[in-house]
């Protein structure tokens, strides 16, 4: 969707990842950027589950992995976005994401209620008093994650917004800032506000 008009518009986005510490893992690619070859030099799946933690041995272990895979996923900063890659499927030694990599140097990101709840009211909390509509675009993942806790956000929005609003929940919200360049995002809240 794309929107030109002569309100004022802008754009805010909070991300509810955290980066975990440690050093970015380098990623062998195949041209079409989704594939994953190699990790650090290693097969791809096996160091896939040594650096999330995972005993591959582990059928239990691995069942939750695959369930709940998009709460670790790999990514990088672009102009102040976090670019992340999800991991959508393994077959064999091989890894993909379920969108293409923007870098080969990729960093382990988590996700978690506390972080989403944070960032979000952070984000609530920049927003001006005197907005007349917002349009909001949260991850999916944000309802799965939240469960029940996700009306604490519905309750920051009727607390802070005093007009119109509207919040759809999706996987995947790419956005641009009219400089042309996308950002694919994942696990992202983007509020665009407009007013008179």
């Amino acid at each position: 969707m794309k929107l030109n008009c002569n309100l004022d518009c802008n754009l805010n986005t909070s991300f509810g990842l955290v980066e975990k510490q440690g050093d970015a893992y380098s990623f062998e690619l195949n041209p079409d950027k989704r594939l994953v070859k190699k990790i650090n030099g290693e097969k791809a799946t096996g160091e896939l589950y040594n650096i999330v933690g995972i005993d591959q041995n582990n059928v239990k272990m691995l069942d939750r992995f695959y369930s709940q895979s998009f709460y670790y996923p790999f990514g990088c900063y672009k102009k102040d976005f976090i670019h992340a890659c999800i991991v959508s499927g393994i077959l064999g030694e091989k890894v993909y994401f379920a969108n293409q990599a923007s870098e080969t140097k990729l960093k382990l990101f988590q996700i978690t209620g506390k972080q989403i709840l944070k960032s979000t009211e952070k984000l609530f909390a920049s927003l001006s008093n005197d907005i007349n509509l917002n349009f909001m675009i949260m991850c999916e993942t944000y309802i799965e994650t939240l469960g029940g806790q996700i009306y604490k956000i519905y309750d920051m929005i009727k607390n802070r917004v005093n007009n119109p609003f509207l919040v759809l929940f999706v996987g995947g919200e790419s956005i641009s800032y009219g400089d042309g360049v996308p950002h694919y995002l994942y696990e992202s809240l983007n509020c665009l506000t407009v007013k008179n």
